[in-house]
């Protein structure tokens, strides 16, 4: 399993909440950042499964939370096992 570590503009979380639009808030208040979900506290890639309507939810959740357009990438990882 791939081991990844947080950075001063990088955040991680295993699933999106509201604890991500605390992140998304601050960042956008400050020099930017990116947050990635799907990746544990001690940086071991879990993954998540979204469908077309949980990013549709999520984005509008960003938008009408905090009034920022985010820029949503979606990444597939092979992982080893």
């Amino acid at each position: 399993m791939e081991i990844i570590f947080e950075q001063k503009n990088i955040d991680y979380k295993e699933k999106f909440g509201d604890r991500v639009l605390k992140d998304l808030s601050a960042f956008a208040n400050t020099q930017g950042g990116t947050v990635i979900i799907g990746v544990s506290k001690d940086g071991k890639v879990k993954g998540i499964d979204l469908s077309n309507e949980d990013l549709e939810r999520i984005t509008e959740k960003i938008i009408g939370k905090l009034g920022i357009h985010p820029d949503i990438e979606i990444e597939e990882m092979k992982l080893k096992k």
